[in-house]
């Protein structure tokens, strides 16, 4: 059977209230998880040019003092491209990417095992095969 609040027991201790602290934070967040932002674009100029702009706003937001400003330069928008097919190598041949970064060669099913991928500095699947004995230099080569 219940009783009214009037017959509970009644406590003599008494609460004081802390503050709580509390901090503000900025965050960023994005979707990394899949291609939807590279694909939506029609053109490769058009999505070196905005990745650029974000990786460009990146920087600033990170480096106060020095600001980056006015126009694109060609190394900005090269990193761009390179960001851009590291992502998608990474969507499309995570498991060669990850045996080539082992130090393993690619499984003799994938698609990529006769072109003699390998990975670069650049964290980039390359490939080789007889192309290592051509007269070109290495972006032609393996790009």
């Amino acid at each position: 059977m219940a009783q009214g609040e009037e017959l509970w027991p009644h406590s003599n201790i008494v609460t004081e209230e802390t503050p709580i602290e509390q901090h503000k934070h900025n965050v960023c967040m994005a979707n990394t998880n899949s291609l939807g932002e590279i694909l939506r674009f029609s053109s490769l100029k058009g999505l070196k040019r905005v990745m650029a702009y974000c990786l460009h706003f990146i920087y600033n937001a990170r480096n106060s003092k020095d600001k980056k400003g006015g126009k694109l330069m060609v190394d900005e928008t090269e990193e761009a491209l390179l960001r851009c097919v590291r992502r998608t190598q990474e969507v499309f041949y995570i498991d060669e990417l990850r045996d080539l970064q082992a130090g393993c060669p690619v499984k003799k099913s994938s698609k990529l095992f006769s072109l003699h991928p390998f990975v670069d500095k650049d964290a980039l699947i390359r490939v080789g095969g007889r192309l290592r004995a051509a007269v070109l230099d290495y972006d032609q080569k393996h790009h």
